[in-house]
């Protein structure tokens, strides 16, 4: 209550007015979180969380060439290093990969909704929003499928505690219309 009375003496009518419409805009958005999101999510422990996978079975393959190797009497010291090397750039890239597939958030503003991933969220971009008619969700059993760009995107009921409610926001369209 406070900062709105020194805005009103302190800020020209046309900036309050668009800060205003930000504010009301801003209330008006609801935000859905996936269960393993977390509120601090720092870019090198997302990297790591969604690289563990690959970096494992990259892991198996780059023993198992180290075995043959050594079968063979040849000398490791090189083609360990390089094997080390592209070890760790491999399960980076497709940590990013996993990354940038799984979607976190979702977020509605009146007729338009967003998704965020985890690489979003930890390096904060792509709040891009689109019309909720793009979305054509439809739903099987327990999954939700949305068309995001070039996409379709499944939202299971077990990851999302407001599966329901996400739900309703996606057809909110189609039933007023």
């Amino acid at each position: 209550m406070f900062l709105f009375i020194i805005l009103d003496f302190e800020i020209s009518g046309e900036i309050r007015n668009s800060l205003h419409q930000t504010i009301v805009y801003l209330s008006q958005m609801f935000v859905y979180r996936h269960k393993d999101h977390t509120s601090s999510f720092n870019a090198f422990g997302m990297l790591q969380e969604y690289a563990l996978q690959p970096l494992l079975i990259l892991l198996a393959i780059y023993c198992s060439m180290i075995i043959y190797l050594m079968a063979w009497h040849i000398p490791l010291l090189w083609y360990g290093i390089i094997g080390g090397i592209v070890l760790a750039l491999l399960s980076n890239f497709f940590g990013k990969i996993n990354a940038r597939s799984s979607f976190l958030e979702i977020g509605f503003a009146e007729d338009h909704f967003y998704l965020r991933s985890a690489y979003d969220i930890a390096y904060k971009q792509n709040l891009k929003y689109y019309p909720l008619a793009y979305a054509n969700a439809t739903m099987e059993r327990d999954t939700i499928f949305i068309n995001y760009i070039d996409h379709t995107i499944r939202l299971r009921r077990d990851d999302w505690d407001q599966w329901h409610e996400i739900w309703l926001r996606l057809n909110e369209v189609r039933n007023q219309g």
